[in-house]
């Protein structure tokens, strides 16, 4: 709340960016052969799967980060109390989900749909 000389107070709303989901939006800008003249850039579906997969993390309040790999993937880590929930989105619409406590793996499953990934998380932040 600010308070004004004239006794008159505004709340103010802050907001704030969400940097995490803009920096994998921008993964659609990387070009053929970006990581020393390899590297595929990722599909819209790989793009709009791991912005899924953020928003629901962030709706839970974990923290995210995301990274893109050389054959089209994106690599998405959601974090909390020592826990890292990674889910890699491939070009073929699979994920892989690998949740690690304090560096060891706890949980790994492959081959998963973009629901299946969903439910990983939204059971993890039932715990």
């Amino acid at each position: 709340m600010i308070f004004s000389p004239t006794g008159i107070s505004d709340i103010i709303f802050e907001v704030q960016e969400d940097n995490i989901k803009n920096k994998i939006t921008g993964f659609q800008y990387l070009l053929e052969g970006w990581h020393y003249g390899e590297g595929v850039p990722p599909t819209p579906d790989t793009i709009s799967s791991t912005i899924a997969i953020n928003d629901t993390a962030k709706s839970f309040n974990l923290q995210t980060d995301a990274i893109p790999g050389v054959d089209g993937e994106i690599e998405i880590s959601c974090f909390s109390n020592g826990d890292t929930l990674e889910f890699t989105i491939m070009n073929d619409k699979t994920l892989t989900f690998v949740h690690e406590k304090d560096g060891c793996d706890v949980e790994c499953k492959e081959n998963l749909s973009l629901d299946e990934a969903m439910k990983e998380l939204i059971n993890y932040s039932k715990t």
